[in-house]
């Protein structure tokens, strides 16, 4: 029925924009210095992999900042995963 299909549109909808915002900050993390940056958005956290990623407090910060201003999460809801 209708509220299937609407349902379904917007589920749809909301996919693609966490596709976007995660291709988003791939790229600003890309500009920013860190290559290799994967991202995976979900209802309740986010996850940043970033290869050779050192850990430091101001690599952290600037992640959390750029994650935040995209997605409206908050910073305990960031998870940062370092891939070595």
């Amino acid at each position: 029925p209708a509220e299937t299909a609407d349902q379904a549109r917007r589920q749809k909808l909301s996919l693609m924009e966490c596709m976007e915002k995660e291709m988003n900050l791939a790229a600003e993390l890309q500009a920013r210095g860190y290559e290799d940056a994967l991202i995976t958005i979900s209802q309740k956290s986010v996850s940043v992999m970033i290869r050779n990623f050192s850990g430091l407090v101001q690599d952290v910060s600037r992640v959390k900042e750029a994650v935040m201003a995209q997605t409206q999460c908050a910073a305990e809801e960031i998870k940062i995963i370092p891939i070595n």
